[in-house]
């Protein structure tokens, strides 16, 4: 078994033993950063955008492929109450001057 499907499992198994119920994007364990709990509702996965956009130049997309194909057919898809999140984090920020 290769480094990549070990990690997948482990990944898929964590979220499981977090919140059996929250719903994964198939191919992207690599982007997971977390699962949100909340109160009121299913638990969420929540992925790092840069990270789905690697995911899927390492899997044969140009960089402009994968940000549109990311924006349109991942973050805008509505799979119900439990669809994961998808965040840019403060790591992934272009470098900009703060304004005065």
């Amino acid at each position: 078994m290769d480094t990549d499907t070990t990690r997948q499992e482990g990944c898929r198994a964590w979220v499981s033993s977090c919140s059996p119920h929250a719903l994964v994007a198939d191919g992207l364990d690599r982007a997971i950063l977390g699962v949100l709990k909340r109160p009121d509702g299913p638990d969420l996965v929540v992925y790092s955008c840069d990270r789905v956009v690697a995911s899927l130049v390492d899997d044969g997309m140009t960089l402009d492929e994968a940000e549109e194909y990311a924006s349109f057919n991942i973050y805008g898809a509505y799979v119900g109450p439990g669809t994961p999140l998808f965040v840019r984090v403060e790591s992934e920020w272009p470098d900009a001057s703060p304004s005065s």
